[in-house]
């Protein structure tokens, strides 16, 4: 079957060379970035209006110049590091900016005897990456306080800021997890001290609420999902998770190991050489045509079809008009895409056809089949020649003699119009009728 008029895979709408991208500059840029993500990281990812409720569990690291204590009872310094549990409540207007508020309790030791209980009370802004695997940072101001007997550190309330980031991973449509650190500034002890600093790890298991997740939103229908990357959407790739070239999107195979992938292998079970993929064909007559070329393999014969040249019969009476209306192309003949079948309108005419060559006996005629240039030239000739032979088989079943008829396969090498333009290939693609006179 010639690549010139078939495709090997069909779908039900043209292929695009590219995922389409949606008019909003915007939205065109984002999708554009996610499209370049690799599957697992655009999956599950955040999106906006999103409420996140966590439970958070980690280390906090008083300062050793804190400034956590009563001025009536006096400094004392605590362990040097105490556990924090609390719960944090996020909201995300979208995928990569949100508010979040945060409470955490830290139980702890005084060096020299004597427990306390800290508690941190905070509110910030969240930056983050919106993808699976989501790094962020964060920032914001609070209070840290302590609660301890009077014969320790008393009560006690300090403002204090925090900065910090981490890597957030959301494992489905509901769960995520949290690891982030952050600073803690505050007030050194002593008036004039300037700030201290206390850092705290945290780990934070996170239930999702609203905010579907970029995996239900990452093919919106103005942006075709392609899983593997290769520039085909899914809807047309018929490898979608093995990227490949256009049309299908499946990676190339090459049977026969010739070189000529099989896409376009003629021969793609048998070592050949480009551009068919078919074995070199030989010219054992050596009339300068190879087989399928060559009609007459075995005998010497004309650089047209490779038989012997046959003198014309010699026309002795007047060709009717209604034959000489026929000679040309033969309008409405026509076959299946990348066969040798007549169409039902076809037989049609070639009725009328032998009807005016039964009209004149003494005529001889040639069938001569065309394509355009599109495809190997080898394929394309064959392909020709084929129906060619099959409108010559349809005459003699309507009582045309044989021996009237000859049969020649052009191929694309005798085009009457351009083969730049769909118009022009399709007029180049056609069946002529010539009278064989002297």
């Amino acid at each position: 079957m010639p690549p010139d008029e078939s495709a090997v895979y069909r779908s039900s709408a043209p292929p695009p060379t590219e995922a389409a991208m949606p008019p909003d500059a915007t939205t065109h840029a984002t999708a554009r970035r996610r499209a370049a993500l690799p599957a697992w990281l655009r999956q599950h990812a955040p999106g906006p209006d999103a409420i996140e409720l966590s439970l958070v569990g980690g280390v906090f690291v008083p300062s050793a110049a804190h400034e956590l204590y009563d001025g009536r009872v006096g400094f004392r310094p605590l362990a040097r590091a105490a556990p924090s549990v609390g719960a944090r409540i996020d909201y995300f207007a979208l995928p990569w900016f949100g508010f979040e508020l945060e409470g955490t309790a830290m139980p702890t030791r005084i060096r020299g005897g004597g427990r306390a209980l800290l508690a941190g009370f905070r509110g910030g802004l969240v930056l983050r990456l919106a993808w699976r695997l989501a790094p962020f940072v964060v920032g914001g101001v609070g209070a840290l306080a302590v609660s301890s007997g009077a014969d320790a550190l008393g009560d006690d309330l300090d403002e204090s800021f925090h900065v910090g980031g981490g890597l957030q991973f959301f494992v489905n449509r509901w769960f995520a997890i949290r690891l982030d650190g952050r600073d803690h500034i505050s007030h050194r002890r002593d008036v004039g001290g300037g700030p201290t600093h206390q850092p705290e790890v945290l780990a934070a298991v996170t239930l999702r609420l609203g905010g579907a997740a970029t995996r239900d939103r990452a093919a919106p229908p103005d942006v075709p999902a392609d899983h593997d990357g290769d520039r085909l959407a899914d809807a047309y790739d018929h490898c979608p998770n093995h990227p490949g070239p256009l049309p299908h999107g499946c990676p190339q195979s090459d049977r026969d190991d010739d070189g000529v992938v099989d896409d376009v292998d003629a021969c793609a079970d048998t070592a050949g050489v480009a551009p068919s993929g078919c074995p070199t064909p030989t010219d054992d007559d050596g009339d300068g045509l190879v087989v399928p070329d060559d009609r007459c393999p075995a005998v010497r014969g004309s650089p047209t079809d490779g038989c012997p040249i046959e003198a014309p019969v010699r026309v002795h009476e007047a060709i009717s008009p209604a034959l000489a209306d026929l000679e040309g192309v033969l309008v409405g003949v026509a076959f299946a895409t990348g066969e040798d079948k007549l169409t039902v309108p076809a037989r049609a005419t070639l009725s009328r056809v032998a009807d005016a060559l039964q009209a004149n006996p003494g005529v001889r005629v040639e069938i001569v089949g065309h394509t355009d240039d599109r495809g190997d030239a080898i394929t394309n000739r064959r392909l020709s020649a084929r129906r060619a032979d099959a409108v010559v088989r349809a005459l003699v079943e309507r009582g045309v003699a044989a021996e009237r008829l000859v049969a020649r396969g052009a191929g694309g090498d005798e085009p009457i119009a351009t083969n730049a333009t769909a118009q022009g290939r399709a007029i180049n693609r056609r069946v002529e009728l010539t009278i064989l006179r002297d």
